[in-house]
């Protein structure tokens, strides 16, 4: 958990330390445009060494500077302490400092400090397009499986070659080896999104229960092979089904043109109490379920052993009725730190024992709540 936060130079944030002991739940007012967003988005530079908003490393440096500063104390559940720097310049490049260290890689930061950002728009986990899904499963699991990253950075490039095959018109003989390339780089990765999934649903089963009025029994992220016609158990009978599919189809992807078939078409879909949640839920239940769902995989990394994870929550329980609302809120703060970002002072109703901050102009206050 964050214990404290140094901020310089930072988008409109003025030069500033805040303090935040206890791992109190951290709930910041202030009107529109005044440097909340801003604030989240430095935390969670923090965890991860880059933006939480696509492309925009780059626009983080006040306008005029050519650096900012950021640093925190991180609190370890052993009651150990964690101390990282960030600088970040205004061409894209960082620098990161974990305990006087330089830090190499930035997954390095995120298991020290796991954290998530969460906005309006949180909703397009369920209801978006699978694209947004598989994004979402291969961040997880390269923090969750020290293998994975490997694995996936194999698979892009056998799926980069063969579409390069299929541009060039290239012989049979040739597609035939790198499907076989293809099949054996998209069993590991394939296996591990089934793990995540199945990690996922334990842990998201526990919480939806506790929702009111619903009676949720059962939670369930179904991997959904999309292309090959069959339910997926194991990696290996994934690999067996692609083998199949992908000789079936060589003709009709040379034709198109396009690499039809493997995991980069793949996607999953929640089934509460053996219901689509997409299809028979309503757009609150979705969101609900969204939260909960990056919630899950805070807390499968915190059984890990790292620190007490920071969910950093963005004006996200629109479209969720106030009965909801309070239920979510007492999950996530059971289980980790959380940041929680609004336009209306009331909504501080939503945590019994709170630590208030005020955003106005760039400047960072703490207020009595």
């Amino acid at each position: 958990m964050v214990e404290k936060l140094w901020i310089r130079q930072f988008r409109n944030l003025k030069e500033t330390v805040v303090s935040l002991p206890g791992g109190k739940p951290v709930f910041v007012v202030g009107n529109n445009n005044q440097g909340k967003t801003n604030l989240l988005e430095a935390i969670y530079c923090l965890g991860h060494g880059d933006s939480p908003r696509a492309g925009e490393l780059e626009r983080v440096v006040r306008i005029g500077e050519q650096m900012c500063t950021l640093g925190a104390d991180i609190k370890r559940e052993n009651g150990e302490l964690d101390r990282i720097y960030i600088k970040l310049f205004s061409d894209g490049k960082r620098e990161a400092m974990l305990n006087d260290e330089k830090v190499s890689r930035r997954a390095q930061l995120a298991h020290i400090f796991p954290v998530q950002y969460l906005s309006a728009d949180v909703i397009e986990l369920m209801q978006g397009y699978s694209d947004s899904r598989r994004r979402d499963l291969v961040r997880f699991c390269e923090l969750n499986v020290l293998e994975f990253p490997h694995h996936f950075t194999q698979l892009q490039g056998v799926l980069k070659q063969k579409r390069h095959l299929l541009k060039q018109g290239a012989p049979v003989s040739d597609f035939q080896l790198w499907n076989q390339r293809l099949v054996a780089c998209s069993v590991p990765v394939v296996e591990c999104w089934l793990s995540a999934l199945s990690l996922i649903s334990k842990q998201i089963e526990v919480f939806a229960r506790e929702l009111p009025r619903l009676d949720i029994q059962t939670v369930a992220f179904e991997f959904v092979a999309k292309r090959l016609d069959s339910d997926i158990s194991t990696g290996l009978e994934y690999g067996e089904k692609l083998a199949f599919k992908l000789q079936e189809g060589m003709n009709k992807e040379r034709h198109s043109g396009m690499v039809l078939y493997g995991p980069q078409t793949d996607d999953y879909r929640v089934l509460v109490n053996g219901l689509d949640l997409r299809h028979y839920y309503s757009r609150g239940i979705n969101r609900i379920f969204s939260i909960l769902t990056k919630l899950a995989q805070l807390c499968v990394l915190r059984d890990k052993g790292t620190a007490l994870p920071v969910l950093l929550l963005d004006d996200v329980l629109a479209e969720v009725d106030d009965e909801m609302r309070h239920a979510v809120m007492a999950i996530v703060m059971r289980e980790v730190q959380v940041v929680y970002t609004s336009t209306n002072k009331m909504d501080k109703d939503l945590f019994n024992d709170v630590s208030m901050l005020r955003v106005e102009e760039g400047s960072i206050t703490h207020e009595g709540a």
